[in-house]
């Protein structure tokens, strides 16, 4: 079997080491790559989701939430027009003459509920909605008709001038004037001068990305989705049904990848259980994408390698 293991970016992740014996294996015996594509682009691919250069992750995460929920289930029927886009609460900081992306803004429950309000009350008369996610961390946009739209995840604008990667298209205009009226509206927001109080950053802007039209493309039939941050009706809780069952290819995508069994995953591919591993942790504008095989653990000459050193060498030798 061959199994992909990535840790998701929409989340904000980044790569980090943690104390994992098997993790620091794979790390030091695998073959190591910088990627520049973002992470979500990588496992959307894999799993057959990405349709035309865009990214329907506001559309995939939406139905699988739905599974869960009974009630967003039941709205279903009501976006089967128009677009659904994923938004992120976002810290732009002022450079010179721009913006950067600095990161993504994690909410507490009161700030989150507050700002779903206020948004749906401040757009209401344009017919679109914020809906809520269960995470709390972010929203879905509904819009009332398709709109035309090319976008970038934020992973990729990390720590950039937010310019080249601002959404493009027919309505992109529209969009960009949603981003700007957030910012009005958050301009010394109680919420963000409590924040300040307690030294958290701001929330001065949206970021808008993974946009959908009213369909999904279904998931390869040839990859088997073995774990995910949502229950999806497809997936498998353990490492080892899958094993058993003869499947050939196996995804899995976890927010944090302390919690993936890695002393297990290495075994099973010593012991030739599985052909080909290949882990992919979001850093910022890429990806560094790690591959073992049976053969390299026998690469018992190479020093102990980290994500840390491992990204350090990239930034050293680019």
């Amino acid at each position: 079997m061959n199994l992909s293991i990535y840790q998701i970016g929409y989340l904000g992740s980044q790569a980090k080491d943690t104390p994992h014996s098997g993790k620091s294996k794979i790390l030091t015996l695998g073959h190591a790559r910088f990627l520049e594509q973002v992470t979500d682009t990588l496992w959307l691919q894999q799993l057959g989701i990405g349709v035309q250069n865009e990214w329907p992750l506001a559309r995939w995460l939406w139905t699988a939430e739905s599974a869960e929920n009974d009630t967003l289930s039941a709205d279903q029927d009501s976006l089967l027009s128009g677009s659904l886009l994923l938004v992120q609460p976002v810290y732009l900081s002022l450079q010179r003459d721009s913006f950067a992306l600095e990161g993504l803004v994690k909410l507490s429950a009161d700030e989150y509920n507050t700002l779903t309000d206020l948004l749906n009350q401040f757009f209401a008369e344009e017919q679109l909605q914020f809906l809520p996610s269960h995470t709390q961390q972010y929203w879905f946009l509904k819009t009332p008709h398709v709109w035309q739209l090319q976008t970038h995840f934020a992973q990729a604008a990390l720590q950039r001038n937010i310019q080249r990667y601002m959404p493009t298209g027919a309505d992109a205009q529209r969009l960009r004037q949603i981003m700007n009226q957030v910012q009005m509206l958050m301009h010394e927001h109680p919420i963000n001068q409590q924040r300040a109080q307690h030294g958290l950053a701001e929330i001065n802007s949206v970021w808008f990305s993974g946009v959908s039209a009213d369909t999904l493309p279904p998931t390869s039939p040839d990859i088997k989705l073995v774990k995910s941050p949502v229950t999806l009706q497809s997936s498998i809780k353990d490492i080892n049904e899958v094993l058993q069952q003869g499947v050939q290819s196996a995804c899995m995508l976890v927010e944090d990848d302390s919690i993936v069994d890695w002393g297990t995953i290495y075994d099973n591919v010593r012991f030739k259980k599985i052909q080909r591993l290949d882990c992919y942790w979001p850093v910022a504008q890429g990806t560094l994408q790690v591959t073992l095989t049976s053969s390299d653990r026998w690469k018992l000459w190479r020093k102990p390698r980290t994500i840390a050193s491992l990204v350090a060498h990239y930034v050293q030798t680019h």
